[in-house]
């Protein structure tokens, strides 16, 4: 605590002072995520230096991703071996100071990784019923293209929950997805932008009376009327579950998301 409490009064010193852009190197990491920064300053020879990397326009607690202090060698270098503590989603700065009275070094920056051309989002859809009455689009949000997400797997109607996979460009999209007797579901703007990402995507079942504002007395007392009638899955709004049978499990489910309405996530 000592050390972390000298090293940030240590950084307020050098980052008062106006510091110089000396060089302007873009520093990038090993394959383990490791970043390296070696210079050689003969003003600093002997002396405590301080590295600071962090984002936005200050050093603060809340945006310093690396900092350290080591003694540079008689000829003025000094090498910083480091992985960050996050990783980078914006530009961050890199500087360093010695206990001398010349200005702070900006050395450069180390900028997030950009993204891929084309992402796999996969996930999770909940809903009842066939995937064949399922509504499930995605809208890139700066070219206006609409995406049907169309493979989806259920192991079978009566599953409470699907998986998905898509392609898609990377960038913003809007997610709508929408089925019978259900609350929609619309996620206002997703970045699409890391290899492997995945979202899950909620559809809340026992809307079963559509003219109803939301999951509401209307829609239970239409399951109640049908209570324990049995029929091929499906055979009324009020087999939620797709079984066969309005039961005690259609009505846990409606009662469950009662008073909800359709789902929309900025």
């Amino acid at each position: 605590m000592k050390k972390t409490m000298y090293l940030l009064c240590a950084v307020t010193l050098v980052l008062a002072v106006l510091s110089i852009s000396a060089f302007a190197d873009v520093f990038t990491p090993d394959a383990s995520g490791v970043y390296t920064v070696t210079k050689t300053v003969a003003a600093y020879a002997n002396k405590q230096v301080t590295i600071v990397v962090y984002s936005g326009s200050s050093a603060t607690v809340s945006t310093i991703q690396y900092i350290d202090q080591q003694t540079a060698n008689a000829s003025g270098k000094y090498e910083f071996k480091f992985k960050l503590k996050d990783a980078p989603t914006a530009t961050l700065q890199v500087k360093v100071g010695a206990e001398t009275r010349t200005a702070a070094q900006s050395l450069g920056t180390i900028e997030p990784p950009a993204p891929p051309a084309s992402v796999t989002l996969t996930g999770k859809i909940s809903f009842y019923g066939p995937k064949s009455t399922l509504t499930f689009k995605a809208k890139n949000l700066s070219t206006n293209k609409e995406t049907t997400i169309s493979a989806v797997t259920k192991s079978e109607d009566s599953a409470a929950f699907g998986t998905y996979s898509v392609t898609l460009p990377s960038g913003n999209y809007l997610i709508t997805a929408a089925q019978p007797f259900h609350a929609s579901y619309t996620k206002n703007s997703l970045a699409v932008i890391t290899a492997g990402q995945t979202f899950d995507v909620a559809l809340l079942g026992g809307w079963i009376f559509p003219d109803s504002p939301s999951i509401d007395i209307d829609c239970l007392i239409r399951l109640l009327g049908s209570y324990k009638k049995k029929g091929a899955p499906g055979f009324t709004s009020a087999d939620i579950n797709w079984s066969g049978q309005v039961d005690i499990d259609d009505l846990i489910i409606l009662l469950g998301n009662y008073k909800k309405k359709n789902i929309v996530v900025l």
